[in-house]
């Protein structure tokens, strides 16, 4: 994976939610020209923080995920474990991971070389800030 230049950054529309979507939820109710680019989970909570401080906030994601590429189950079990704080989810999590090694050594695989293209791309946007 090649990570990504800011030349090649472009403004994207992004959407923030609560938990995974899949599939059609997040073309509910839009129309094609408004369908988001990219769906933020996590990021919500430290945008709220800074628009209640009058601080100017930026968000560099890499993009793990695709409807084409989607995460394991496992993930939106976890998600939602982590939501609701419920034990029996995160039990369930861990069960559905072991029924799927490949997908967890998919998506540990993966996560180093997200990790990698994102500390990238802050260094290259460190000299901006």
């Amino acid at each position: 994976m090649k990570p990504a230049s800011l030349t090649t950054l472009q403004p994207a529309t992004v959407i923030m939610a609560h938990e995974v979507l899949r599939g059609s939820a997040t073309s509910a109710n839009r129309s094609p020209e408004a369908l988001p680019v990219v769906v933020d989970m996590e990021s919500e909570a430290l945008l709220q923080v800074a628009r209640a401080s009058g601080i100017e906030f930026m968000v560099l994601r890499v993009i793990t995920d695709t409807p084409q590429k989607p995460l394991p189950d496992f993930v939106a079990t976890w998600s939602r474990a982590a939501l609701d704080k419920d034990a029996s989810l995160v039990v369930r999590g861990i069960f559905e991971a072991l029924a799927q090694p490949r997908e967890v050594w998919r998506l540990l695989r993966h996560g180093r070389k997200w990790q990698r293209a994102l500390t990238s791309l802050w260094a290259e946007c460190s000299q901006y800030i």
